[in-house]
């Protein structure tokens, strides 16, 4: 049997786009259709390149070729998870000789909770060096800094060794959650989290990006059951606060799926988390006024970081275009986000928000490793995007973060709007059936 060419294939998932589905942003639909055809055809070109490299033929002329086929695909994911794992995870030594890198941030802030202290960059900063710490600024929800008060106390050392080994904690959990939710083997899931770079960065340098995955998963398993669990899943966006871009897509989400439950409870999360930054700030009721000015002060003079950074906006720069965009570009992605399962959609929504996020980092890519996941589901093996992302050290994490946000951006108008006109053709089909039986 001949393969289809790349064109062809694009060619009939473009057809199962159609008939159109009824939308009142159809203007902004069209002009993203013919600006995403050209990336649309690469994407499926490449999904197709992928699938014969991984093929296994199963019938018996190519018996042999199978069984070489499945010692090779084995032996490749072996290789790149015990590569990946062994190579990243070796920094933990040396972290003690690093001053356990941004943990100073967190340990100062913790000491700084309930004064004007902790929306002053420069205080933080001062407390840092008294301290002998590298001087790492704290921009996160003043009301985040309640969560080091306890290990602030402790020798620095100490308290660091702790926060790592709690990090690595909250990851499993997240794995062992979000794998029953994406419907994904445990051994691939616990693999393929300890081999996802950013995910090991976040841990070995004491940063918080495991948290934000475990109320992402969290957050989907609301979603998935529903009912009453939607409050759940309410307050777990609520605490994804901490960094508020990250709140604000899946915020978007629950409005645009009608889970009001969901959304009144991350109303109320969300005045819970302001009260207590007014308490952690000393009572300042206008924090965030300073908590936005220190936050874009520190954007602005850290260009240190910038090769690292997985923020288009940050990388294209924050002028009103390219929200503008940005805004453009999810106004044509909501046909696709309201037909695909809610737990995927929600994994895009975090991707969005770590786009539209003005300082993301490469260690922040741990939240986005649903999205990865889910992708490597639909298309990509896992470990070949693993194995794929630290060359981002040498050529900078901008290209890796874009070319994530096209493919996702490319599966989210293909696949979902492909099941979205599938589920009306079925609504279409059960009318005439249905006002049969009423006469």
């Amino acid at each position: 049997m001949a393969r289809s060419r790349p064109n062809q294939e694009w060619r009939r998932r473009s057809a199962a786009r159609r008939p159109r589905i009824r939308s009142n942003i159809a203007p902004v639909n069209d002009l993203v259709d013919r600006l995403m055809a050209p990336i649309e055809r690469l994407v499926v070109a490449a999904e197709q390149l992928i699938a014969r490299m991984m093929s296994v033929p199963t019938d018996r002329t190519n018996r042999l070729r199978g069984r070489l086929g499945e010692l090779a695909t084995a032996r490749r994911l072996r290789a790149w998870s015990v590569m990946l794992i062994a190579g990243f995870w070796l920094s933990v030594v040396g972290a003690p000789a690093k001053g356990f890198w941004d943990f100073s941030e967190f340990y100062t802030a913790g000491r700084l909770v309930g004064g004007p202290a902790l929306m002053n960059v420069l205080d933080i900063v001062r407390l840092e060096v008294s301290l002998g710490l590298s001087s790492v600024p704290f921009v996160y929800t003043p009301a985040f800094a309640w969560l080091f008060v306890p290990v602030s106390g402790l020798p620095y050392a100490l308290a660091g060794w702790l926060v790592m080994a709690s990090m690595l904690v909250l990851l499993m959990l997240a794995v062992e959650i979000g794998r029953r939710v994406l419907g994904l083997d445990w051994r691939v899931a616990l693999v393929g989290a300890l081999a996802w770079p950013p995910a090991t960065v976040a841990i070995v340098t004491d940063q918080t990006s495991t948290l934000g995955l475990l109320l992402m998963a969290v957050a989907c398993v609301g979603l998935v059951k529903g009912g009453k669990w939607e409050l759940l899943t309410g307050l777990a966006v609520a605490g994804l606060a901490y960094k508020l871009p990250l709140a604000l897509p899946l915020l978007g989400l629950l409005v645009l799926r009608c889970k009001w439950k969901a959304l009144a409870a991350a109303c109320a999360g969300l005045t819970v988390v302001y009260l207590l930054s007014v308490a952690a700030t000393g009572g300042d009721w206008s924090w965030p006024g300073g908590w936005l000015a220190s936050a874009n002060q520190v954007v602005a003079l850290d260009t240190v970081n910038q090769w690292q950074s997985i923020s288009l906006t940050e990388t294209l720069g924050g002028s009103p275009f390219v929200y503008a965009g940005l805004a453009l570009l999810g106004l044509a992605l909501l046909p696709g986000l309201r037909a695909r399962p809610i737990q995927e959609a929600a994994a895009v929504a975090m991707v969005a928000g770590l786009i539209i996020s003005p300082h993301a980092l490469f260690y922040d890519a741990t939240l986005a490793l649903p999205a990865i996941a889910m992708l490597g589901r639909r298309s990509i093996p896992l470990y070949i995007l693993a194995g794929l992302w630290p060359l981002g050290y040498v050529i900078g994490f901008q290209p890796l973060a874009f070319g994530l946000a096209i493919w996702l951006v490319s599966e989210t108008r293909l696949i979902g709007r492909r099941e979205a006109w599938a589920k009306q053709s079925e609504r279409a089909a059960s009318l005439p059936t249905a006002a049969t039986a009423t006469a």
